[in-house]
């Protein structure tokens, strides 16, 4: 069999949707523009009946505690807070709701010990740090570290606006789109926060927005450039990294990089505009080298996760959540397939849990 035979018959196989247990969505609520009524939990299985609902404000970020029944949203609001939520079998109950210390929060993550929520805030342009009680309760604020300085571009770079926070060992990294930099952040066993070391410094009006670690290297997925920045992970590489364009795709709209990820030993970003994911492998100098471009299923990809094989996208504008997977061609667009799509007003993050 020829190798255009060999990819003919992988295209035949096609890929199924492996459900997870069950499936929780954030979004803009209607103070934000939005449609979405808060958080919201879905059946994997069924994903089309009924969601269990908690009104919660423009949950734009949530992350599920990995051995308890309790998730944590940012809500993205002025002044910003954060929530505690128990998802049992009646269905999604507050725990509790803080301050978050700053305005429009963006991202949060748990630290390397799971004892604390770490939260960004990108309008006010700092992070927060939060004990996770022994009920699933936040405690009140605990750290708070704010971030200075601006970038070239006057509209979206007059100060400084933290996008993101990552979890590496006992430090936060932070992609600060208003100062063409990667703020590293030490939390210790006190949910303290204090700059470990210089920042790293990205090249001017690239506007870091998200980051995945892959090994040694920091690839940064860059807002206002469309542009990956791959550099490594030493605060004296900065500006020498590689950069290329995160999206070939040729329109008229201005394209966006948002959420980046590992999809086995490749690299995936979404791209807002284009409203497509990317694929990218690096090579062992850390070059990387663009391996194909499929459509996200929707319009305005602002999330995604990996699961497996499937990919999980938010897609907002498109008011809908996609699942996307490959057959055996994952290099060729024709081999991935859309295996699941579930309407939702204004996604903006999806986890599904198994």
């Amino acid at each position: 069999m020829s190798e255009a035979d060999t990819q003919d018959a992988a295209q035949d196989v096609q890929p199924t949707y492996d459900a997870p247990e069950q499936i929780f969505i954030g979004g803009y609520t209607t103070e934000m523009g939005g449609g979405a009524a808060g958080l919201s939990r879905l059946s994997g299985a069924d994903p089309s009946t009924e969601p269990a609902t908690l009104g919660l404000h423009s949950p734009t970020f949530v992350i599920k505690h990995p051995s308890e029944p309790w998730l944590y949203a940012i809500n993205e609001t002025t002044p910003g807070s954060v929530s505690a939520v128990l998802s049992d079998d009646n269905g999604l109950h507050l725990i509790n709701t803080v301050e978050s210390g700053g305005d429009g929060g963006c991202h949060l993550c748990f630290d390397h010990t799971g004892n604390f929520v770490v939260v960004a805030h990108y309008t006010s342009g700092s992070i927060a740090s939060f004990r996770i009680e022994d009920n699933g309760a936040l405690s009140e604020r605990i750290g708070l570290l704010q971030f200075s300085g601006s970038g070239p571009d006057p509209e979206r770079q007059d100060a400084a606006h933290a996008h993101e926070v990552v979890s590496v060992g006992s430090s936060i990294l932070v992609p600060d789109l208003g100062t063409d930099s990667v703020h590293i952040v030490r939390i210790d066993g006190d949910g303290n926060l204090t700059p470990a070391t210089d920042s790293i410094t990205l090249p001017p009006g690239s506007g870091p927005r998200h980051l995945v670690l892959a090994g040694q290297y920091l690839v940064v997925a860059c807002e206002l450039s469309a542009s990956l920045w791959v550099g490594a992970l030493d605060a004296q590489v900065g500006s020498e990294g590689i950069t290329v364009p995160a999206s070939a795709r040729e329109t008229d709209e201005r394209i966006y990089p948002s959420a980046i990820a590992q999809y086995g030993e490749q690299i995936v970003v979404a791209n807002r505009g284009a409203d497509t994911l990317s694929f990218f492998t690096l090579d062992a100098s850390g070059t990387p080298h663009p391996l194909v471009e499929i459509d996200c299923g929707g319009a305005w990809p602002r999330d995604l996760t990996v699961d497996g094989e499937q990919i999980w996208v938010a897609n907002q504008v498109g008011d809908n959540v996609t699942v996307i997977r490959p057959t055996a061609v994952t290099g060729d667009p024709a081999g991935w397939q859309t295996v699941q799509q579930i309407a939702t007003p204004s996604p903006a993050v999806v986890i599904p849990a198994r």
